[in-house]
């Protein structure tokens, strides 16, 4: 049996109820429950729906995939800032060295490399490494 618009809409708004806010995350839950409930033969839906959320393991189960999915999501954000915080460290570590090595030298140039690393650890570095102490602090506190 096919479920109706105003069913799937009232399944949909009662994940969104009970905690589930991520819009891909609802709707492959949605579609999950629904594919369940048309599954079953059913002549009650509000009977045949409860039976399919217990079976997923209740409300509880689906608020705890929200908040690993919000973990893992968070966890990606983290890894891309420590990224761009070791590339930025490693730019300024070569330019440093190659300005130095122009600097002993005499070479022409080796001031604008120096001045340059240290605009790269003041505009880059110092940032990076703030915002990923950030997203780790906050990572660890996550409910």
């Amino acid at each position: 049996m096919n479920l109706t618009e105003e069913q799937i809409d009232f399944i949909s708004n009662s994940l969104s109820f009970n905690g589930i806010n991520s819009e891909s995350l609802k709707e492959d839950i949605l579609d999950h429950i629904c594919t369940a409930i048309e599954a079953e033969e059913f002549e009650d839906f509000v009977t045949t729906y409860q039976k399919v959320i217990q079976r997923f393991g209740g409300y509880q189960n689906m608020k705890q995939i929200q908040k690993d999915t919000n973990y893992v999501i968070y966890a990606k954000k983290m890894l891309k800032a420590r990224r761009a915080f070791y590339v930025s460290i490693y730019a300024m570590a070569a330019i440093f060295m190659m300005g130095s090595l122009f600097k002993i030298m005499h070479w022409p140039f080796a001031n604008y490399m120096l001045s340059a690393s240290v605009i790269t650890l003041l505009l880059f570095c110092i940032p990076l490494f703030a915002y990923e102490r950030h997203m780790k602090s906050n990572l660890n506190h996550q409910p």
